[in-house]
This record gives structure tokens, sequence and C-alpha cells, in this order.
């Protein structure tokens, strides 16, 4: 790092005045907000440009672009961004302003409040390596709506709300932004080679009306199921009285007794599916810590909708364990939560107290969900199409080199996956604070590096040059 105080500021110009940018007045307020008295750094930016000539050139003169259409934009985009390292790792700082939003009432809160009170760290025997928050979610879309689009922009999200009426039953607006009255958080649960576990959390209105909401949406997505198989299965219906035709019509068609017998079977497994999807429905299961609902679809195992809810707090899980250990934990005053545990709340240390919008990545924890979702399916569809793969029938010889090239083929996966699980430890962890001060946006980010164990970095190296 360098004093930025050497830097080219007393050299620059802006392009209105003859000052130079260490004398414009925008110029110090963004660099103060970026840097907050610090006098070192290793990189620093900052943009003050006339939006309507920068839109005007951007479309071609007088054409109207598409985002010109719908979008609105700032009579001056001013933003700066700044680069320094401290003892933990890259710490980037961000600043906009922008006056549409300054009369808005988006408030920041401590990031020791809200749904971090709520969500343990550690989640059946896995820990919280993403998690997003943000309040005033619901500030947040009605004041981009109202400053953020044209006349026409607005008309197009109604339309869109129209539309989704139609496809899942509900208002978008109405049915769930207006039911969110606090703070809104996404956390994924991870652990090397086990499935990782999700939930959404959501402080919300009324609690009655929100799973009222859910079930609509589960009851008219299982219409529109219905509905599309119905022709499927009258198709099939037809297909069958011509097979039984077919077949009664002496001499039978040879060679196509076993297309006929499966062609019925499909038919069959058609009308069955559709009738399960039919009977299927939410079904609420009481558990010591409170009433879960869960809906199974019956078409595919891995689909489900499980949610419950402690006091005003909404939480869809990924499965049903992820709602009652979610529960659990929110019941029992003795759990240790995101507010109170020192791994988590160091990593805000030096982003500031209060915010919006918080967000922190473990990213090997992300990369463990990752690759676990990649070998699940990949598994499945293997063990799916495995009869077109088996090796019992093949020579001897053939049956050596395709089991060689397989494990040849698992050697360079697992290398691949130590390579990436090596290097994601050492970005080990990314946060970031989000504040809102009037017209002014700001937001601070901390990448921490860790330095590798030799070993393991030996071990990296050596794949890399195999590579």
């Amino acid at each position: 790092a360098r004093k930025r105080s050497s830097g080219m500021f007393s050299f620059l110009h802006n392009g209105n005045a003859p000052s130079s940018l260490e004398d414009d007045e925008t110029f110090k307020r963004v660099d103060d907000s970026l840097n907050k008295g610090r006098d070192t750094g290793l990189f620093s930016a900052y943009v003050n440009v006339n939006m309507a000539e920068f839109v005007q050139r951007s479309a071609g003169g007088d054409s109207k672009s598409f985002t010109d259409e719908y979008v609105t934009y700032p009579e001056r985009y001013i933003a700066g961004l700044s680069l320094h390292v401290d003892e933990n790792g890259i710490v980037i700082n961000s600043v906009n302003e922008d006056e549409r939003y300054s009369t808005e009432n988006i408030a920041n809160s401590s990031i020791k409040d809200g749904l971090v009170t709520s969500v343990p760290p550690v989640l059946n025997e896995k820990f919280a390596d993403v998690y997003i928050e943000y309040d005033n979610l619901r500030s947040l879309y009605y004041s981009s709506k109202k400053n953020g689009l044209t006349d026409e922009g607005r008309t197009k999200v109604d339309d869109l709300r129209n539309d989704g009426k139609g496809l899942m039953g509900i208002d978008f607006e109405t049915d769930i932004i207006d039911q969110l009255e606090g703070e809104t958080a996404f956390v994924l649960y991870a652990r090397a080679n086990q499935a990782p576990e999700a939930a959404v959390l959501a402080r919300i209105a009324d609690p009655e009306r929100m799973r009222i909401t859910i079930e609509n949406v589960i009851n008219t997505l299982k219409v529109k199921f219905i509905g599309d198989t119905t022709s499927k299965v009258s198709r099939c219906q037809e297909q069958n009285e011509q097979i039984r035709a077919l077949r009664n019509t002496p001499p039978e068609p040879s060679g196509f007794t076993f297309l006929f017998d499966q062609e019925e079977q499909d038919c069959q497994a058609i009308e069955s599916l559709a009738e399960s999807v039919r009977e299927s429905g939410v079904v609420a299961t009481q558990t010591d810590v409170g009433t879960i609902y869960s809906y199974k679809y019956p078409a595919n195992e891995d689909i489900s909708f499980d949610f419950g809810f402690n006091d005003n707090i909404m939480i869809f899980g990924s499965n049903f364990a992820t709602i009652q250990s979610m529960l659990g934990s929110m019941s029992d005053g003795t759990v240790t939560t995101l507010a109170s545990d020192e791994e988590f709340q160091a990593a805000f240390a030096t982003l500031g107290s209060e915010g919006y919008a918080i967000n922190r990545v473990k990213y090997l924890g992300l990369l463990n969900s990752i690759t676990y979702a990649y070998e699940y399916y990949t598994a499945k569809i293997e063990d799916q199409f495995g009869q077109f793969t088996a090796t019992e029938d093949l020579p001897e010889e053939a049956r050596i080199r395709r089991e060689q090239k397989k494990l040849e083929s698992q050697k360079k996966t697992d290398d691949i996956k130590f390579l990436l699980g090596t290097y994601a430890q050492v970005f080990d962890t990314s946060a970031s604070v989000h504040m809102i001060d009037g017209a002014t946006i700001s937001g601070g980010s901390r990448l921490e590096i860790k330095s590798l164990a030799p070993e393991d970095l030996e071990r990296a190296n050596a794949i890399l040059d195999g590579l």
C-alpha cells in the first residue's frame, strides 16, 4: 500500500472546471466516504457521469434503448471504489450517490439484530457457510419500482404480476411483498460429502395468510399439472383402443407385441401419476417444536415443499428435518446464534456495525454443496442408464480397459476436487455490509486470505503441472 496523497489527484481535472479533483467538492465527499480518514490504499476509482448524455450516446443518438424505455436514471451517476489490504485480507469499499432514493424511508439496523438472532451457526452437524440477509425488503422493492422505473416500466411489472396470478394463483405484491415486515434471510448449511441443507426465513405480518398463500400456489401448480396430463391420458386411451383393435384383428402384427405391452404400461403410468398428484396435498405434522407443513410431489421424490412458523418468522426449508431443527433451535434459548458467534461477527468487525443488507460466504462450504449436488445427480443418471453401460457381457479385455479408464477418470476427478477445495480455503470468507444514508448508498466488503499448508500446496502444484 502507498499513501494516497502521493497519487495524481492534485493533477487530475474534472471536465467542467479548471480546479483539480483534489479541490472538487463532489470528489472529496465521495473520497471521504470511501476511505474514512485512511491515507493508504492499493486502488481508488471515481466516476461522475452525466447519465442523460451517456445513455443517449450508448443508444446511438436519438434512438430509445430498451432500458431507457423502462428504467430511470439519476441525473448524474456518482460513485467511488477503493481497495486496501489489512492483516486479514482485502477490503473493498464502495459509494454510490443516487438522489432518486433520498426521500425514501429505508433504514439501517444493527448486524447483531435481525434474523441472525434466530439462526444457529451449526445445524444437523453442518455449518452455516452462506448467509444473506436483507432488512426492509418491502421498502426496497417499492422504492425501486417507484424511483427506478418509468411509467412504462411500472406497467410492465404490473403486467408480469397479472401473468403471475394466472400461473401461480397469487398476487406477488399483495400476497408476498406486502407480507414482509422486517428481515428476510437465506442460509446454506454444508459439510463435505453430505447433502447440504438450506432455508429461507422471513419476518411476516400474518403467518396464517402466508400459509394459505403457499397452499394456493401448490394447489394451482397441481391443477396445471393435472390439466397438462389430461391430454396425454386421452391420447393414451385412444392409442390403447387402437392397440387392442390391432391385437384382436388376426393376424397380429408380428414383432410388435412387446411394444404394444410397453405402450399400455406407459399410458397406465401417466394416468396413475395424474391420480396421485390429484390426491396429494399439504400435510400438517404436529411435532414437539411446532407444526411443520409438507407437500411431497408424487412425480419426483427429490421435490418437496416444507415450511413452518416460529411466531411471526416463516421458515421455508430444503426438507422436513431442516425445518424441525430450525424450529428446535429457535425454541431453545441456550443455542448459540450467528448474532453471538465469534467467527461470524469477526467477519464484519471492520465493515460497519449496521446496514440494510449483509452477506457472508465461506467458499469451501459452497464448493462442498455444489460438488455433492453434481455427484448426486450424476449417480442418479448413471443408475437410470446403467443397463446401457453394463460390463458383464463385454469380452474380458474390453471390460478391463473400461474399468481402467473409469479408475483414471475418477483419479482426475479427485485431483480436481482437491485442487478446488485447496484454493477455496485460501479465499476463506467474504463478507459485506451495505448502508443507506439519504441519497448515499455505501458498502464495505472483505475477502479473507489464508496461507496453505506446505503439503497441500505441494500436491496442488503437482496436480497443476499434470493438467
